[in-house]
This record gives structure tokens, sequence and C-alpha cells, in this order.
């Protein structure tokens, strides 16, 4: 299970020793956290992704395993573990144990190795730290903040879970009501781990996510075809029975009985049923890879409007139980296929041959009926597809009422300004470069938001871009009215969040309100058409949308470019990744992509793909 509220999964760095201290039917409980960092060794630098946990991880999990050292050997908060396959880049085939490397400037000894989590619930990490070395350890035991850290625990097997949500509620209560109010406290709860996978369909780096309604969707789309293709056979069998009625009633003259026949037509379906079976096996190991690409996404951070970040891991499993699985299914779907041609055939009476009669009686109303739900089913997967189609259509041409055209957006790593600058002047060196800015965000793509108390009774969600001046004039937003005041330190909003605030051109309390990342504006500028803040994939319209400008040097985690261009050339996608790939280089040592970039058109497209 893991701890969470109502909008997403961890709370705050303290929730396991509390679950340990006051809950005695947890067995077991861990904490993890994302890290992405540069570890080196020798003069060698690698750019690696990895998580914070310790020991306890592996009691939580006891699937991951060790192939060096052990968890028990995971105790100095100077300690690290590594995947099976970094190791490899790190020694070669010699054992990393003992060695010490750099992370961060800090030296560090590796403890163990752990086998790959490959295809796993838990992303591929190349490194695991001890997150008692992490800030929030050395911190006074508070919970103000949450969001940052990921809180699982393992249930002892004689626990009543009803018992154990319970106390794990009341706990939640106790330490997060004084700052949150017992009426938010009240949605947050724990989650099992199949519902953490399909979790607000989102994610958070750490665990694989998945789209419970794409699932869904999906399973439907293979029952109608499964039940298209039994009528198909249905059918087919049915229009050869005239055909075979002489062999039939041979077989009756010959001293065959209904039943005899009914379980011969049985016998040919399910074993017709067993070569498709296995014919189906095959193609679906053929066709997995494509099927990967359709339903899944390479990029941790996002979940797509496929099944999420999971792909489809095919291995014919030979256990027992499978095979007793797939033998019950193939009895099944052969029966239920079989079965009504199996019980016309077994009517057939020798005499209606002799006499010609068969004919006749072989314009069955049953068939005709077969053919007509068979096509009802096939018109009903058509009008399904091109419903899907025009609403994809629809969500790639949404209006976003903002310039998309000639509009370059790259989100990068960089620790500060002084970086960001440097890689903003290599960028506006680019010939086909007119200007660019520094912010984060744009419509459509926004990671940021607040929310703002207008009473005690009414609040307004938002939607947050931040940005200096430049960047505000490249978004392109259609501006609805102009107050007048400077752009520097000013607050745009959306029609909506302005309405929502109940603001006027002259209120500066509510542009006051909004504190966030360096940015600090002290007036209203003025207001813009409403602007989509969510993906065109997410079904939920988002928060309204509101831009906060300031001075670049002044941004705080800040760090994307939004570039306007002379075109769209591909080779210009390869100019500014290049200019990226050589900052990255001075700065770290590191040749790393960046982490989103792309043309906005193209980035629009993405979020559908």
């Amino acid at each position: 299970f893991v701890l969470g509220n109502d909008e997403f999964l961890g709370l705050t760095y303290w929730d396991k020793e509390e679950l340990e201290m006051n809950i005695p039917e947890v067995e077991a409980a861990t904490h993890v956290s994302l890290m992405e960092t540069n570890i080196q060794l020798g003069d060698e630098i690698f750019h690696i992704d990895g998580m914070e946990t310790d020991r306890d991880f592996f009691s939580v999990f006891p699937q991951y395993r060790f192939t060096l050292g052990s968890a028990q050997d995971f105790v100095g908060k100077r300690d690290i573990l590594v995947s099976e396959s970094f190791a490899r880049r790190l020694s070669g085939e010699k054992s990393p144990l003992g060695r010490t490397v750099k992370l961060d400037g800090d030296e560090y000894t590796i403890k163990g190795v752990y086998a790959d989590f490959d295809g796993t619930f838990f992303m591929p990490f190349d490194v695991i730290s001890n997150i008692e070395d992490s800030w929030m350890a050395s911190q006074p035991k508070a919970f103000n903040s949450i969001g940052g850290f990921l809180t699982w625990f393992r249930m002892r097997k004689d626990a009543e879970l009803d018992a154990v949500n319970a106390k794990v509620k009341a706990l939640l209560h106790k330490n997060y009501d004084p700052t949150w109010g017992a009426e938010r406290v009240e949605k947050w709860r724990t989650y099992r781990i199949d519902e953490s996978f399909f979790f607000n369909d989102g994610a958070d780096g750490i665990t694989r996510k998945g789209n419970l309604q794409m699932l869904r969707l999906l399973t439907l789309v293979v029952l109608l075809l499964l039940l298209s293709a039994i009528f198909n056979y249905v059918n087919l069998s049915l229009a050869q029975t005239g055909k075979r009625a002489k062999e039939m009633a041979t077989r009756r003259l010959l001293g065959a009985d209904k039943t005899g026949i009914l379980w011969k037509y049985i016998g040919e379906s399910v074993a017709f049923t067993a070569v498709c079976f296995v014919a189906a096996l095959v193609l679906a190991d053929l066709f997995a890879p494509m099927v990967n690409s359709l339903v899944s996404t390479a990029d941790p951070g996002v979940a797509m409007l496929g099944l999420g970040d999971t792909s489809v891991r095919l291995s014919l499993m030979m256990t027992p139980g499978y095979i007793a699985a797939y033998i019950l299914g193939i009895l099944l779907l052969g029966a239920i296929s079989g079965l009504l041609p199996a019980l016309t055939a077994s009517r057939y009476k020798p005499i209606d041959v002799i006499k010609g009669s068969l004919r006749r009686k072989s314009k069955m109303v049953l068939s005709k009926v077969f053919i007509v739900m068979q096509n009802v089913l096939a018109v009903f997967l058509i009008a399904v597809a091109l419903v899907m189609e025009v609403q994809m259509r629809h969500m790639l041409t949404r209006p976003v009422y903002s310039t998309i055209d000639n509009r370059y957006y790259i989100e990068y790593s960089a620790p500060n300004y002084a970086a960001m600058k440097l890689f903003k002047d290599k960028v506006d060196q680019l010939p086909f470069v007119t200007a660019s800015g520094i912010g984060r965000g744009v419509p459509g793509q926004i990671n940021m938001q607040m929310s703002t108390k207008v009473d005690d009774e009414h609040k307004v969600d938002m939607g947050m871009i931040l940005c200096d001046s430049t960047y505000f004039r490249l978004l392109g937003l259609e501006v609805q009215e102009d107050f007048g005041h400077p752009l520097v330190h000013s607050v745009w909003m959306s029609e909506s969040a302005f309405h929502a605030a109940g603001a006027t051109d002259t209120t500066t309390t509510f542009a006051r309100k909004i504190r966030m990342n360096g940015v600090q504006p002290e007036f209203i500028g003025g207001v813009v058409h409403d602007f989509p803040t969510h993906p065109a994939s997410e079904g939920e319209a988002g928060p309204s949308g509101v831009v906060a400008i300031a001075k670049a040097e002044e941004l705080r985690y800040s760090n994307c470019l939004l570039i306007s261009t002379t075109g769209e050339d591909p080779s210009y996608d390869k100019a500014i990744q290049e200019a990226y790939r050589e900052f990255r280089l001075e700065t770290s040592g590191v040749e790393e992509p960046a982490w989103s970039y792309g043309f906005l058109k193209d980035l629009n497209k993405k979020q559908l793909e």
C-alpha cells in the first residue's frame, strides 16, 4: 500500500516513521524519492536516473533482488547501490563493490548490485542512494509540505484491512489536520499497488503508470472482435451444414446417434480453436513491439493516451496454472462456437436427404439472424472508429488562443540563471532564431498550479505560466483588455480567472497574493482569452490560466526556453539540440538530451500519440 491524497500519491518524509511507531500491523515500510544527478568515477562522468530509499525497500518489495551484496550492507548515509547494467558500465566484468564514486562532488561507496528493474512496477533506475542522506532527513519533523516522498508499507497477513485503514486515517488526521484541515485530510487514504498504478492516469517518475480508461476501451474492443469471430465461425458452420447433410445422414444410417454427431461438431470447433489459439500466440509475440509503441511511451514522466509508460512484456508461460487456463479457454470458446452448428446438424434425419427436402429446411432464419448481428457489430465498430478519429482530429486542432507557428519549446536541465543565460546565448546566435525568452509552461502544457483565496468562502485555482517579458510576447496570447501597466512584475489573467477572482484593473491586492518561484507581481497587467492549461489528451478542462511576468534573473525553476524561428525546418531542431549538447558538456561534462523539446505543433501532436 502507498499513502496519498485525492490528487497525487506521496506525502512527507516522516510518514514511514509514524507508521512503524503507531500501527503494529505494518510489517515493513519504506519511503522513496526521485533523484537525478551525475555520478563520477575517475575522469568519467555519467548522468543517471536514480531514487532515494532505505534498505527496508527490499523487505516491502522482496521481488527486487541483489546480484552482489545484500540489503543488510546498505546502512550508511553515503552508501549507494547500482543496477546490474550500470555496474557493467562502471567496472566491466569486475565487481564494483567497495568502489568509491562521486555524486554531485561528494564521495559514496558502492555496497551492492541489484537486478535491473526491467519491465517492473518501478522505473529502471541506475542508482539507489540512502534516503537518510537527503536534505529532508536533517530537517525538523513537520507535515506542511507534501508530495515529495512516496511511503509504501506491507501489512501482516493476519491483519484486517479495514482496521489498518482506520488506524492510518486516524494517524493522518493527527499529523496533518493542524496544517491542512480535517475536511481535506479526510480524503487522504491508502492505495493498493494496483490502485496506485491507475491512480489519476498520471506519472510520478518513480513507478509505472497506466490509463485505466484506455485499458477498458481496448478490452472492450478485443471482446467485440472475439464475439465477431464467434459469429463468423457460427455463420460459416451453418452455411456448411447443408453441404455436410449427406455425410451426417450417412452416419445416422450407419448407426451414429445425435450425441455422436453433436460431439463431432464440437470437437471440430475445439480443434479449430486450438489451431487459432496457437497462431494467435505467435502473432502476438511478433506484433508485441508494435503494440508497445501504440499503448506506451518511453518518457517516464508522462502517461500518454495509451496504457501509460508500461511496455507489454509478452512471454509464453507454461506453468501448470497457465496451461490449465489455456486449455480451459480453448474448450470454452470451442464449445460456444460449435454448439449451435452441432445442434442444427444433429436434427437432420436421413429421410430428409432421401426425399430432397433438406434444401428447403436448410434456409434457416437463425443463420440470417447471426449474419445481421455480425453486420450490426461491424457497423458499430466502424462507427466507434470514425467517432474516435473525429475526436482525435478535434483535439489536435483545438484552439489554444496563442501563437504556435514557428515556436520552439525546450525544457532542459539548468541549476540557475547563469546556466540558463549561457544556453540562451548559444541559441540566440543561431541564424534562424529571431528571439528567445526564459520561462516555464505554454498553453496546453502547464505543470505548475496554485490556489489563491478570494475571500473566506471562495478561491481561484490557476495554472501558472512564469516567464520574462520576451517569453510573454512570444506566447502571442489574445489580449482582451490591456490596463496599461508595465509588463515586468505584472500578471495577465485569463477571462475565467479574472472573473473568478473578482478583480478590477485597479486591484493590486490580488496580484500581490501570487508569490511563486521568484515571481512577485505588483499589478494586473490585463486580461487574455481563456487558453487550455491541460494537454488535449486529458478530459478535464484544467484550472484557469494565468501568466506572471518577472525579470529572467528573478525566476526559479523556469528552465525552459521559448524560441521564435524563421520556419520549422527539421534542421532547426537538430541545431538547437546540438547547442544544448555543447551547453551540457561545458557545464557538467555529460552529454544528454533535453527533457522535452520540439516545435509546439509537434509537441501538441505527441500528446495524442
